[in-house]
């Protein structure tokens, strides 16, 4: 039996829903965008500013990376690992993020509308 791409994408949804809606329900802020991001291996997302944490707090949650995969800034790079934490970044400074493994890089990102769960983050990581 041979499944269409929409099928196989509609199994995998049903496979991760519950497990998502779990982490979700963990954040006490109102929620903004959840996805997941896929970085092909060998790429990079191009230096860039997104909202300031007074605006949107963006929480990652590394499902598949490994140590060459990093998170940059000016100051320095650093590696979330998929260690089933939750990480905040400040996405308002200048960053970019490069995949330099020969490895796809998942990570769930959370935005949320306020810094509440900053203060929650402990909480959250007991998921």
């Amino acid at each position: 039996h041979v499944r269409s791409r929409r099928q196989r994408q509609m199994c995998i949804r049903d496979r991760v829903k519950g497990e998502v809606e779990k982490i979700l329900n963990k954040f006490k802020a109102p929620l903004g965008r959840v996805r997941f991001t896929y970085l092909e291996p060998g790429f990079s997302i191009k230096a860039h500013i997104d909202y300031d944490p007074s605006y949107v707090t963006r929480f990652h949650i590394p499902i598949l990376t490994n140590e060459d995969c990093l998170m940059c800034t000016v100051k320095g790079n650093t590696h979330f690992p998929a260690d089933g934490k939750v990480y905040f970044f400040n996405t308002g400074i200048k960053h970019w993020v490069e995949n330099n493994s020969k490895f796809p890089r998942i990570h769930l990102i959370i935005d949320v509308h306020d810094q509440r769960d900053l203060v929650n983050l402990t909480e959250i990581n007991s998921i």
